[in-house]
């Protein structure tokens, strides 16, 4: 379950160094561990003793790095380990005295959570365990996101077929306490700089505004990000980007550059109305295409086989035809 390591045991804690030394922690072991600042944000790697030159990530606003667990987690929430003050951010506290709330019952597998509808006890293990624990045995779980626990299957189901009732449904996947976590170990930006919010968004797909590459784009569902995915290639080989405006009454849709407008940052050429005829270099610079402006509407061409565009002529012909670049005749 993707929130496993949410839950490590206290065995991860030997893996931590904890000695600081006012702003500069030191290294506590001979062995490779982490380290981190009185602001618990700041965290440095320990490798036989020595200290790195500098910290190799730290830890998004309103986060802290937890010695126990490893990672970073929400400042003072129940798996802060390291700081002793508490922060307001948009994400409700979970209860940590649940000694008066919902319970595992006998032969029960799991139970739902009293307040939190992406989260449930897991009472699979509840004489042996030994992980952080609720009442013996008992350890608070996370579904996948965007999935919710229902109290009548108790399992993680489909949003869609869970009534949470008076227990709070988490929206955008930076809700989940999973999202916390960061694949790379020299930064772990913001979760919203890793995961767009879907919120008041049509479903369907979307530009991926938080990536520089044109071709992603994110999929919203009933206010949810359903999937992130990357255009393919055009009918010239070439990667499509998501156009906004291309969605032709949808939310946008792959585009190749040679068939979106160039005001919309494309290379499709504006074609006069008045224009009968007309034909056009590519735009990109590829010798193997053409536009061409037909009443006021504009086309992308290919020419065949191996031949290339010739602008003098206004033809495709062979390159020993064609003044360089596109050809091998030198004309002046």
């Amino acid at each position: 379950m993707c929130c496993d390591r949410l839950l490590y045991t206290l065995s991860l804690y030997m893996l931590v160094g904890v000695a600081t030394t006012g702003t500069t922690p030191i290294c506590a072991e001979d062995s490779v561990s982490y380290v981190t600042d009185a602001g618990c944000r700041n965290v440095w790697r320990c490798v036989g003793g020595r200290l790195s030159s500098k910290p190799v990530f730290t830890c998004g606003s309103n986060m802290v790095f937890s010695e126990v667990l490893s990672m970073c987690v929400w400042q003072g929430r129940e798996h802060d380990d390291c700081s002793s003050s508490t922060v307001t951010s948009d994400k409700p506290p979970v209860p940590t005295d649940h000694t008066e709330h919902t319970m595992c019952v006998a032969g029960s597998a799991a139970a739902p959570h009293e307040s939190e509808c992406h989260l449930f006890y897991d009472c699979s293990n509840q004489s042996t365990s030994n992980d952080t624990k609720v009442q013996p045995g008992i350890i608070i779980r996370e579904c996948e996101y965007p999935k919710l626990f229902s109290g009548i299957t108790k399992m993680c189901e489909n949003f869609l077929d869970v009534h949470c009732g008076s227990r709070r449904e988490p929206i955008d996947k930076c809700d989940y306490l999973g999202s916390s976590e960061c694949n790379s170990s020299e930064v772990c930006p913001p979760c919203a700089m890793r995961y767009p919010s879907c919120k008041d968004q049509t479903n369907g797909p979307h530009a991926d505004v938080i990536t520089s590459d044109p071709s992603s784009y994110l999929v919203c569902f009933k206010d949810r990000l359903v999937a992130r995915g990357n255009c393919e290639n055009d009918r010239f080989g070439e990667k499509m980007v998501f156009y906004e405006n291309g969605g032709l009454g949808t939310s946008g849709s792959c585009w190749s550059v040679h068939d979106i407008p160039q005001n919309d940052g494309g290379l499709l050429p504006t074609c006069s109305k008045g224009v009968f005829f007309k034909m056009f270099p590519d735009a990109g610079g590829a010798c193997n295409r053409f536009y061409e402006c037909v009443y006021g509407m504009a086309f992308v061409r290919r020419c065949p086989g191996n031949l290339v565009y010739d602008s003098r002529l206004s033809v495709c012909s062979s390159r020993e035809y064609v003044c360089f670049p596109c050809g091998s005749r030198i004309c002046v």
